[in-house]
């Protein structure tokens, strides 16, 4: 059997934008819930979750059976936990607080392998169907999807030369640290924040790269409508949390008063 392309990444390479949910909640029954709701792809976050690496094996198996695709925020600073990731069989990573050229190629090279990369061959893994792909070890380097995330103004002044660094296919913004980095913590929306997104962006789309951002609801059409390819209009933990809030909040007078 021949290696399956990546969908989301050819979709971005065709120039389709990808609308995408952020997921927080380390659960595969909400993966398998969010993968057939409609959304192209499923953002899951393993920096600030407690995910450990059987959970998101159990994710990935549940996002399998729907059309949905996975991209994974990698804990950049574990190579060991990187390696089972890619093992595992995504193939769409985000590696966060990319300052550099250097933190660029690190992130690359822990996921492909040599010459490209550093990343080690095993046999039969899930990521080449326990062995089923036959052409998997020549393709595998290609189908990778590397997006570096840009939190700080240290990386904003740098995207000129992270844009050239050998495997990076895209460019994704984290406004909630750039923001604070800019002396605005918690207001993601600042003027200052955006404007300077903006102009990155500019940048990034100039240089023929593919661009993203990590966003809300409320913003998710601004960013789309400034170039933006792929975009997170929500997350899990956050929609979950408004609901069950919402709901309570509509019977605590019965709770009340017996």
């Amino acid at each position: 059997m021949k290696t399956p392309k990546n969908g989301f990444k050819s979709s971005l390479a065709a120039g389709r934008c990808q609308v995408g949910l952020r997921s927080q909640s380390c659960s595969p029954m909400i993966a398998e819930i969010i993968g057939t709701a409609g959304f192209d792809f499923i953002y899951f976050d393993l920096e600030h979750t407690p995910a450990d690496a059987m959970a998101i094996y159990m994710q990935l198996q549940a996002l399998a059976a729907t059309p949905a695709q996975a991209v994974m925020k990698l804990p950049i600073k574990d190579s060991i936990l990187v390696q089972r990731l890619v093992d595992m069989g995504a193939a769409n990573y985000v590696a966060p607080m990319v300052q550099n050229a250097g933190d660029a190629r690190t992130a690359v090279r822990l996921c492909k392998f040599p010459p490209a990369g550093v990343r080690g061959a095993a046999g039969p893994v899930r990521a080449n169907r326990f062995g089923d792909y036959e052409d998997y070890f020549e393709r595998a380097n290609d189908e990778i999807c590397m997006i570096m995330q840009i939190e700080t103004r240290e990386a904003l002044a740098n995207i000129p030369e992270i844009l050239q660094v050998d495997g990076v296919d895209a460019i994704l913004f984290g406004p909630a640290d750039l923001a604070a980095d800019f002396g605005h913590l918690g207001n993601s929306r600042h003027q200052e924040v955006r404007e300077a997104i903006r102009a990155a962006i500019h940048t990034i789309r100039q240089a023929g790269k593919v661009v993203g951002m990590s966003a809300g609801e409320a913003d998710a059409a601004h960013w789309f409508s400034l170039g933006c390819a792929f975009v997170t209009v929500g997350n899990d933990i956050a929609i979950l949390s408004q609901s069950v809030r919402t709901l309570a909040a509509k019977f605590a007078n019965v709770s009340a008063n017996p």
